[in-house]
Order: C-alpha cells, then sequence, then structure tokens
C-alpha cells in the first residue's frame, strides 16, 4: 500500500471515529458480515490484511 491509500485509510478512520461516533461502532463491526472480513476503512482504499 502506498502512502496516498495508507493517508486516505487514516483519513476515513479518522472520520469515522472522531466525527461520528455511530460511525466508529459501524466500522468496528463491518468485518461480521463483509465477505472478505474488511472494515470500512480498509474497503475505501481497496486494502487487505495478509497474516504470515
Amino acid at each position: 500500500m502506498g502512502k496516498g491509500a495508507s493517508f486516505g485509510r487514516e483519513l476515513v478512520y479518522f472520520l469515522l471515529t472522531y466525527v461520528t461516533c455511530v460511525g466508529f461502532f459501524i466500522d468496528l463491526l463491518w468485518p461480521l458480515w463483509d465477505d472478505q472480513n474488511q472494515t470500512l476503512h480498509d474497503k475505501t482504499v481497496n486494502g487487505i490484511v495478509v497474516r504470515d
């Protein structure tokens, strides 16, 4: 993931967490019903978590 995508991911996370408190809980629970187990801030930049 590049610098721009990382910045975008953190920006969306910041907005969901600090601007809308409800957004934090939606973002936190989103992986429970998502097929790829991604949070909203991961989906915005098409980020995936790769486990070793």
